[in-house]
């Protein structure tokens, strides 16, 4: 069990987003557009931000699980 969990958003332009809202400050979101790669961007603490574009084939990409991990902590 996570303490965040992700909301499925459809983009505007047909692809889909993923974002993880845990408090005014610390949000990640991943927006995939059937293109073979994932954008993201992740905001923790209002000062420490991330952000760039990952290809992602049969796996998730190690940045990808590194950010998630820090905004969707376990409970």
């Amino acid at each position: 069990m996570y303490e965040v969990i992700p909301e499925v958003i459809p983009d505007t332009d047909g692809g889909v987003a993923i974002e993880w809202y845990h408090s005014k400050g610390n949000v990640l979101v991943i927006s995939f557009h059937g293109t073979g790669k994932a954008v993201y961007a992740r905001i923790s603490d209002t000062t420490n931000k991330a952000h760039g574009v990952e290809s992602f084939g049969e796996s998730i990409p190690e940045t990808l699980i590194y950010n998630i991990a820090k905004i969707a902590k376990p409970v």
